[in-house]
């Protein structure tokens, strides 16, 4: 398979979210079935968990978050909470006193950037970064929230 330029393929929920044209959305895309519940993958922890319960309701009922996709969330959620707890941890010292009399970023601080990039990178993912969201159009509470084939063919 030849190596695609370019940014990746947005799925295509979001491309009909966004109010992508038609010939840019495959019908063809397949889809998971309706799960009864959707719930966190085991090995996450605490901290992790309550990202998830904070935001997972939501991007469900949306139909953005399924049961294909729990790993990618866990993996976002876990981010998030890594990251708050790096912050935490170095608290207001992004400078410390290093060799030779000079100043250095904090050990944390590299750790920190990391577990924001993974939030970012998986977060995009599901909408949750603001440039990913600005672009998307929901339709009001009123429409019908479809997870299987059929929210494709309206």
């Amino acid at each position: 398979m030849p190596k695609r330029n370019g940014p990746p393929a947005r799925p295509n929920h979001l491309k009909i979210l966004e109010g992508a044209p038609e010939s840019r959305i495959n019908r063809n895309e397949p889809t998971p079935a309706r799960a009864d519940e959707i719930k966190p993958p085991p090995g996450m922890t605490a901290k992790a968990r309550a990202i998830w319960r904070k935001l997972a309701p939501d991007l469900i009922d949306k139909g953005v978050l399924t049961s294909w996709d729990v790993y990618t969330f866990a993996m976002y959620c876990n981010a998030v909470a890594d990251y708050e707890a790096v912050r935490k941890a170095m608290g207001t010292n992004y400078v410390v006193p290093g060799s030779m009399n000079q100043d250095v970023r904090s050990p944390y601080w590299n750790q920190m950037v990391n577990a924001a990039a993974l939030a970012d990178k998986f977060g995009s993912q599901f909408g949750l970064s603001p440039s990913d969201r600005a672009r998307l159009v929901i339709a009001g509470d009123d429409a019908p929230r479809e997870l299987g084939a059929e929210r494709l063919l309206s």
